[in-house]
Formats: C-alpha cells, sequence, structure tokens
C-alpha cells in the first residue's frame, strides 16, 4: 500500500473531478471502498473544493453513513470486513483467480470490527488486533455474495446519481 497526505489526495481528487469536468461532464459520481475516516474526509474536502470551483455536482453515496451501508452485508455493517466475507466475495465475483482459495479455506473468522479499532486510535493492523491483516469472516466468502453486493453498490451510484440530478 501506499499512503498519501490529506492535502495530496485532497489535491488529487479534485484535479480529476476538475479535469472531468472541463471534459465536457455535468456530473460527476465518486466511487470509494475504503473506509478509514481520513479517507473519507479527503473526499468530501475534494468533492466540496470541486463544487466551489466549477459548479459542478458530484455524487457520492458515503458507505459509512447507515441509509448506504443498510444495503450491504451483515459483515460490512458490523465493521469486521477487511478481507473478510464481504471483501473476498468481491474479489470472487469480479477476477476470482486473485483469491488463494488453499489459504482462504483455512482462514478463521476474526470477529474484531477494524471501523471501531480505527476510532479507538489503532493506526495498523497488528494494533487492531488483525495479526495476519484481515478481519471477518474469508472462509464464508461466496461468488453470489459478491454479485449481490456488486448489485447493492451499483444501485447505490445509480440512486446517488439520480438524486443528485433531482432539482
Amino acid at each position: 500500500t501506499i499512503s498519501l497526505r490529506k492535502e495530496t489526495a485532497v489535491a488529487l481528487i479534485r484535479v480529476i473531478c476538475v479535469s472531468v469536468y472541463a471534459q465536457g461532464a455535468r456530473l460527476i459520481a465518486v466511487a470509494n471502498s475504503h473506509l478509514e475516516p481520513e479517507h473519507i474526509g479527503s473526499i468530501k474536502a475534494a468533492i466540496e473544493a470541486v463544487k466551489r470551483e466549477t459548479g459542478c455536482p458530484v455524487a457520492f453515496p458515503d458507505k459509512t453513513r447507515r441509509r448506504w451501508a443498510e444495503k450491504l452485508s451483515e459483515e460490512f455493517r458490523r465493521g469486521d470486513c477487511h478481507a473478510g466475507s464481504y471483501e473476498t466475495s468481491l474479489i470472487m465475483a469480479a477476477p476470482p483467480a486473485l483469491v488463494r482459495e488453499d489459504i482462504r479455506k483455512t482462514l478463521d473468522r476474526v470477529p474484531i470490527s477494524i471501523s471501531e479499532k480505527i476510532r479507538e486510535g489503532a493506526n495498523t493492523f497488528r494494533e487492531a488486533g488483525g495479526t495476519e491483516a484481515y478481519f471477518g469472516d474469508p472462509q464464508a466468502a461466496s461468488m453470489s455474495e459478491g454479485e449481490a453486493m456488486y448489485d447493492a453498490l451499483s444501485e447505490m451510484i445509480v440512486t446517488s446519481v439520480m438524486e443528485t440530478l433531482e432539482p
């Protein structure tokens, strides 16, 4: 992984959105899979800057908000979803060859909410109690769950765009 300072992340997202607007887009949709509070904050700051600079509406279904989280799996809502059933199922439904089945089938459930641990100040997976860098239940993952989650995520984007377009 790489880390960016918040200012850099905000600038990068803003520049991409402004560039898309300059090419003729009249609405921008931002999709995000990371749930760290600083990451979400960077996206929101960039969106506000884009709106001020261009007047372009921006749709962003923030999965940390209850309204959107309710549409996702129970594991996602509990917060123990880093490389657990939720995320592994998404990969199984897209490029399944990226899932190392021989390892996945041996991983026991780690019932620790990574989101709670982040709020409590954990900065690493190890600090959060994830010695193997996963949380949740990768053994429970399935292609059908992944397909259902992609359907839900797609619906979130569509709904957010349609609501942003409403007068």
